[in-house]
């Protein structure tokens, strides 16, 4: 099965790009790096994904808005009260369940510039679709076709007793090292040397590794975290290990 991730940014430059495949139980990595581009990812992606049948792309950027944010702005005009609270304004519902999980809080997308990488996520997935078909991936342990999820490097990492800390500094190859050692991966030097080296190519990494969490059908879903699944549709969720599994 192939595996995508996609460390998504506003600038190429940011962007990382990981491919891997899932054979026999285990994850190699293949290729790692930043995009060349503006159109990289996106091409990339499509390419990657379309040696095989199945797949997963795992984007670590939010894909929806939260639902109270979208009810309560349709109708609104300026000096108007909203009829809802901050919190659930500007947070979804698999926010507040990362960070009851996990202790771990995502940016807020609707109150901080996630947003617009958010965005920038949303485009790269829609140019991936003009190339080769893939949906909303919502049957962990059950891939057909190809799937696109939202995943948080943060949260994969937490799940396996990991700490994020630090890692995205300039300087910290060294805990970036010893995060790609942890993990236990398939992958040639100058892979590792690049997901070393800068902190979007380890990210996007890390979304694979999420992205097999997923297609072995151990993460969290939105029943098991007591969040309706449609909500959950709609405003995005965010695929995590499940601690317990």
């Amino acid at each position: 099965m192939r595996i995508v991730g996609l460390d998504c940014a506003t600038q190429h430059q940011k962007t990382g790009l990981a491919l891997a495949t899932l054979d026999g139980g285990r994850l190699t990595v293949h290729h790692a790096r930043v995009a060349r581009h503006p159109g990289d990812a996106a091409e990339a992606a499509a390419d990657w994904l379309a040696h095989g049948p199945d797949g997963v792309l795992a984007l670590d950027a939010p894909l929806g808005w939260p639902a109270a944010m979208a009810d309560a702005l349709a109708g609104h005009h300026a000096g108007a009260p909203l009829p809802t609270d901050a919190d659930r304004m500007v947070n979804r519902d698999t926010d507040r369940v990362v960070r009851q999980r996990l202790g771990k809080k995502p940016l807020e997308i609707g109150a901080d510039r996630i947003a617009r990488t958010a965005l920038a996520a949303l485009a790269t997935l829609g140019a991936v679709r003009q190339r080769v078909p893939v949906t909303m991936g919502w049957t962990p342990g059950a891939v057909s076709g190809r799937h696109a999820l939202e995943v948080y490097p943060a949260a994969t990492l937490l799940a396996r007793g990991l700490s994020p800390r630090g890692y995205k500094k300039l300087g910290a190859i060294g805990l970036r090292a010893n995060l790609l050692d942890a993990l236990d991966l398939e992958m040639d030097g100058s892979v590792r040397a690049a997901a070393r080296a800068v902190d979007h190519v380890l990210d996007a990494v890390l979304c694979c590794v999420a992205a097999v969490d997923y297609a072995r059908g151990r993460v969290l879903t939105p029943a098991e975290a007591g969040v309706d699944e449609a909500r959950a549709r709609r405003e995005g969720w965010i695929w995590f290990a499940d601690v317990g599994r």
